[in-house]
């Protein structure tokens, strides 16, 4: 007989379920770099850099062009005191052994006295 008109049912069973989350930290080992040879990295790159830029500024100057400043009222008819000129070089250089790869040319008559 069924006790004060239950019904049979399903047998619920609590069960206790125990979850255990783990977490797994990786370590990365990175190497440092000491500070101080960051710095002289950074260092050696700058004087490299310089060192190109007054190779080339010298190499420049020395066979392509050459700055003047006007000195005096001598040539005042042409030329004003104090006035820049960006000389070329190259137009009057002799031809040379590296004739064959520069474009050089004869100086026409009145360029050069």
């Amino acid at each position: 007989m069924e006790p004060h008109g239950e019904k049979p049912g399903p047998v619920e069973e609590m069960i206790e379920v125990q979850v255990t989350t783990v977490v797994v930290e990786e370590t990365v080992f990175v190497p440092r770099t000491p500070v101080l040879h960051l710095i002289s990295i950074v260092l050696m790159e700058r004087i490299q850099s310089l060192l190109t830029l007054l190779v080339m500024a010298t190499v420049v100057l020395t066979f392509l062009l050459q700055p003047f400043r006007i000195p005096s009222e001598s040539m005042e008819q042409t030329l004003l005191v104090g006035d820049f000129l960006l000389v070329n070089k190259e137009l009057f250089a002799p031809r040379g052994i590296w004739g064959w790869l520069l474009p050089y040319r004869e100086p026409a008559r009145g360029e050069r006295s």
